[in-house]
């Protein structure tokens, strides 16, 4: 019984790892982080790289398109991060507060300077 558990979480890692989505903002590069949670939740983030050549991210859940952030959050204006490791940052957070059931996963000012540093 155990033994078969162990083959359907590597069954479902190896088949989220292989989909993609595809959005308007072009991709930086693949998946940069992926976890898989306790209540088998799988979530990844994509850093994006905006028309601007400035940076977002995308979050998906189980292999569908769950975020799409291509501007900092927690601020007005529509600027996207100047770097993509901020991006990549950022979107951690969310997918952290995701994964302990915050909801909404906001990001707070005080998180976003924490980044930003």
């Amino acid at each position: 019984m155990i033994k078969s558990g162990v083959y359907f979480t590597f069954f479902v890692l190896f088949i989220s790892c292989n989909n993609s989505n595809k959005i308007d903002a072009e991709r930086n590069g693949s998946v940069d982080y992926s976890i898989l949670t306790a209540d088998s939740i799988h979530y990844s983030i994509t850093v994006l790289k905006n028309i601007d050549s400035t940076f977002g991210y995308q979050i998906n859940k189980n292999n569908e398109v769950f975020i799409v952030q291509k501007s900092i959050p927690a601020i007005s204006g529509n600027n996207g991060f100047k770097d993509s490791s901020l991006a990549k940052k950022c979107g951690n957070i969310v997918v952290n507060k995701l994964k302990n059931k915050v909801f909404p996963p906001s990001i707070t000012n005080e998180e976003l300077k924490s980044i930003l540093k």
